[in-house]
This record gives C-alpha cells, structure tokens and sequence, in this order.
C-alpha cells in the first residue's frame, strides 16, 4: 500500500491507494558517529513557521559562506505499516515510507511541482546555519500535515494493528565544500539519497524512516 496526493477539494493529504510503485534504494546515511557527544552533528531544528530554519550544532561552524545551500533539502514525508484482514484471503501487512517535496506537497501554485529550493545559509550564532527557503511554506504545509494526521486516525482505526507517522524532515548531503566545524570535523549525511535525486517522489518497502538517523523533524510551531 503506498499513499499519494490527492487533489480533491480541501486540503490535499497523501491518501492510502491499493497501488504498487516499483521500490526505490533506500535514503541513504554517510558515515560518522551520529549522536556521540564527541561528534560535529545537529543538534536542534528550529523552524519559524514561515520561510527559515534554523540549525544548531555542537561545535561552532567554521565555513558557512562556501557551503552551497541545497546541500540541505526538506521533505514530508510518512512511513506505514497497514494490516489489512481479508475474511477470503487472510491477513496482510503493507508497509513503506514515502517522501515528497515541497514543491509537490504545498498549495503554492507558483512553485507546484518543481523542486523546493533553500536559496541561502547564513550564520546565525557561532553554532548556528539560518536557512531560507525560497517562498514562505510554513502555514501551508503545517496546515496540510495536522489534517492528514486527523484523517490518518480516523483511518487507522479501522484497521487495528496499523501505524502512520507524517512530518516535515531536514536531509543533508555534503557537497564540495562540506560543513565543517573549527575543528576541521564534517557532520554525516542524513538521508542523502533525497538531496541528490531530482525527483519529487521516492519510496521503499520498509517502515520506519530506515537510514534516516538521526531523523530530524522539523517542527510546526
């Protein structure tokens, strides 16, 4: 079972739909001791509920006016497992985890399908990147994601055994000229493969955000 966007009226949540999409490699996680309190990694993900995040690391950043910007991108995202009981056919479990682009997700038609873009970083405190999208997302998609939850319960209650997770989340790939810290360190990637696709749309079988450590929600205020 995968779950796509709908465009009837009211705003579009990813829907379940008995279809099967050909499985993509799963996002992919760099190397590196992520969570050791030793490591160059993120720490916290603000979000002002309009256009710019902002993100906390444990060391100071050294470099931030060489790295290029879209080596961060953000998807939505959920992962599933939905049990499904036939009373001719038995029971059946379907899981997956599917990620979309803001480009895709949001009501914004002037950027609708085409990929969303973080147009710059800058430094905020000594430990901080301040990163800004190219249009304001926040109410939209925060917006899109509270109802989707709200028909996920009620969805899911009809299907005992099931569970949905959905979030916005921050996905890292170092480019070039990585992050680093002034210690000379570089964070892990965080999900790379959806910094280097172009897609808007990538999935795989499994539940559970796999690869994607540390999962790093973005948060509606």
């Amino acid at each position: 079972m995968t779950f796509q966007l709908d465009n009837r009226a009211g705003p579009r949540v990813l829907w379940p739909l008995a279809t099967t999409i050909a499985m993509l490699p799963l996002l992919g996680c760099g190397p590196g001791s992520i969570g050791d309190g030793g490591t160059f990694r993120i720490t916290a993900v603000d979000f002002d509920g309009d256009a710019t995040l902002t993100l906390t690391f444990s060391h100071p950043v050294a470099n931030v006016d060489a790295i290029d910007p879209n080596d961060f991108r953000i998807s939505v995202a959920q992962t599933y497992s939905i049990t499904y009981t036939d009373p001719d056919y038995g029971t059946y479990t379907y899981a997956g985890t599917f990620y979309s682009d803001l480009g895709a997700f949001g009501y914004n038609y002037q950027y609708e399908y085409t990929r969303f873009e973080i147009v710059s970083a800058t430094l905020g405190a000594d430990n901080q990147i301040r990163l800004e999208g190219q249009f304001a997302f926040g109410d939209d998609v925060c917006e899109q994601l509270a109802y989707a939850q709200q028909q996920f319960e009620m969805y899911l209650a009809q299907y005992p055994g099931s569970k949905v997770e959905i979030g916005m989340f921050l996905h890292y790939a170092a480019g070039d000229i990585p992050v680093l810290s002034e210690r000379d360190e570089t964070i892990a990637n965080i999900g790379a493969q959806w910094v280097l696709t172009e897609s808007l749309y990538m999935q795989n079988d499994v539940y559970g955000f796999p690869n994607l450590q540390p999962r790093l929600e973005i948060p509606c205020p």
